[in-house]
């Protein structure tokens, strides 16, 4: 599904509760929102971990943030292990 509208709109929050009920008949697994900048993914990111909280509960589904760079899932962050050279 593809949702555009103008900021502020409600997408956001729509998308979620659209998953919230898909996700409750385990007809999906996953969502995936796509946004233009970095900015935007990491603004995106905080809100969308805060909201699956209030709709799962202490049960939710950590929002991952994929973005070059950046180690984050939910509330946890990661560091980069050092990079390993291939054997042979």
């Amino acid at each position: 599904m593809l949702l555009e509208a103008d900021t502020g709109s409600g997408k956001t929050e729509a998308a979620l509760w659209r998953y919230a009920l898909l996700h409750a008949t385990a007809l999906v697994s996953g969502l995936y929102f796509a946004v233009p900048t970095r900015a935007a993914a990491r603004q995106l990111h905080r809100r969308v971990n805060e909201a699956m909280k209030r709709l799962f509960g202490s049960d939710a589904p950590e929002a991952v943030l994929a973005i070059p760079g950046h180690l984050l899932s939910g509330e946890a962050t990661g560091q980069r292990l050092p990079r390993l050279k291939p054997s042979g």
